[in-house]
């Protein structure tokens, strides 16, 4: 660990300080030698004041350099009271599907550096209407979070630590970020036992659901194929150690290398003359009718839904299975008119549904689906979770998918091939017999050159 050397009258204390420690750490540890305020006094390079908020690493100090000790600016005493202004970023509680994050405009506020972290988050929480210091959240099992701040490479949890004052981290003046995150606890939870009375009520509301839902059915037929019910994929969370990938299967072999510089030569010299667009059209084979369209619908979290639905149904049809079925909408999405989500394809990005007046294109007619179809769906509610729950505990890894079949199989084939390859055993070739006296062979003329 190397030492900074702070000088104040005439003296010197070296600080051991490393890339990571913040400049107002050194500012305390230098008071508390001279026997001083830090709140009084600023750190001074040169003619420069430093951000007392910066690590070493981001400082741009010169290595070996000589801070100066001197007395902070009247704005930033603790009598002034420095104004802060804090952008507060917030990552998405875990398991918390009805957390929506706030729009970025709100984010953002001014505030006395003297103020602890804790009083900073209850003025976010009282102007955003969200819970940010005990956070709970009850479902199928109990959440409750805590919360953690981090200030560049300084982390605070904990009641004690969150009563630091913004000074303690080195934000007396400016803008700056404090990133909130959450530490989930997970708990089960106890369901009380039901009375005979509370019992009978509950069998009725079920019993009355039930009709509603079957009259419900009975007037709107199903929208889904049967033979091919809604299918939900979820990326692996954890990748075994196990599994590493041979670089030598992108090494081009020369059968290759030939095969590309003859497209290339193809390309840059044609042979044939250029067909028009027409000419293309009637040479191109007739592409088949689609009979049924197969939707897969990636989500923000990288969640991927696929259905089966037939050529002649609608956007609108699309719009109400992902609404009523499959998507988990916040109460904010329930408010806002229809559609509360827009639908994008893959590549190169093309809106395909983003207003009302979408609902009654055809897939197949109008938006021109094929056989299958990637869709990419996208909301202004940033959340954790857009799959109910009852989809995401039958869900699948993305692994399993056709398409990541088919290519570990190929994968597979080729790796086998090249492994007979290099174990086939070669054929014999006649040794070269050494060259004798006897052998007639021809001497080229510049051997013999300078033999005399």
């Amino acid at each position: 660990m190397s030492s900074l050397a702070v000088s104040y009258n005439f003296r010197t204390f070296k600080c051991k300080a490393g890339p990571s420690k913040i400049l107002n750490d050194v500012l305390i540890e230098s008071c508390t030698h001279f026997k001083l305020e830090p709140s009084q006094f600023a750190l001074k390079h040169g003619s420069q004041l430093l951000d007392l908020s910066l690590p070493l690493r981001l400082a741009n100090l010169p290595q070996g350099c000589k801070l100066e000790l001197v007395n902070a600016p009247r704005d930033t005493k603790s009598t002034g009271g420095g104004s802060v202004v804090i952008k507060l970023q917030i990552m998405a509680p875990e398991g918390d599907s009805t957390f929506v994050l706030p729009p970025p405009s709100q984010l953002v506020k001014e505030c006395d550096s003297d103020r602890s972290i804790e009083e900073v988050l209850q003025d976010f929480e009282k102007s955003l209407n969200i819970q940010l210091l005990h956070r709970e959240a009850i479902g199928e099992c109990k959440y409750t979070y805590e919360p953690i701040v981090q200030s560049m490479s300084k982390t605070m949890t904990g009641t004690s630590e969150l009563k630091h004052s913004l000074r303690s981290l080195g934000l007396v003046g400016g803008n700056h970020t404090l990133r909130l995150r959450f530490k989930a606890e997970k708990h089960d939870v106890c369901k009380p036992h039901l009375t005979a009375r509370t019992a009978s009520v509950e069998d009725k509301g079920e019993s009355q659901s039930s009709e509603h839902e079957a009259a419900l059915s009975e007037e709107e037929p199903s929208l889904v194929s049967d033979s091919n019910p809604i299918q939900v994929y979820v990326p692996k969370t954890e990748h075994s150690e196990d599994e590493h990938v041979d670089e030598s299967v992108y090494d081009m072999s020369i059968e290759q290398a030939r095969l590309y510089q003859s497209l290339l030569a193809k390309r840059a010299h044609p042979n044939k003359q250029m067909m028009s667009k027409r000419q293309r059209e009637q040479l191109a084979p007739e592409k088949p009718a689609v009979e049924e369209c197969i939707i897969r619908i990636k989500f923000p979290d990288y969640t991927q839904v696929q259905l089966v639905m037939q050529p002649d149904h609608t956007l609108g049809d699309l719009y109400n299975v992902l609404s009523s079925k499959i998507v988990h909408m916040t109460q904010a999405q329930r408010e806002k008119p229809r559609p509360v989500f827009q639908l994008h394809t893959a590549y190169p990005g093309h809106p395909i549904l983003t207003s009302a007046d979408d609902f009654e294109k055809e897939l197949v007619k109008d938006c021109q689906f094929a056989h299958r179809s990637l869709l990419v769906y996208r909301d202004d509610f940033k959340r954790s979770q857009y799959v109910k729950d009852e989809y995401l505990e039958t869900a699948k890894g993305l692994d399993e998918l056709e398409e990541v079949k088919i290519s570990k199989k190929e994968a597979e084939t080729t790796e086998t091939e090249a492994s007979k390859a290099s174990t086939a055993p070669k054929a014999e070739t006649p040794a070269p017999t050494p060259t004798t006296a006897h052998n007639t062979r021809k001497v080229p003329k510049w051997f013999k050159m300078g033999k005399k």
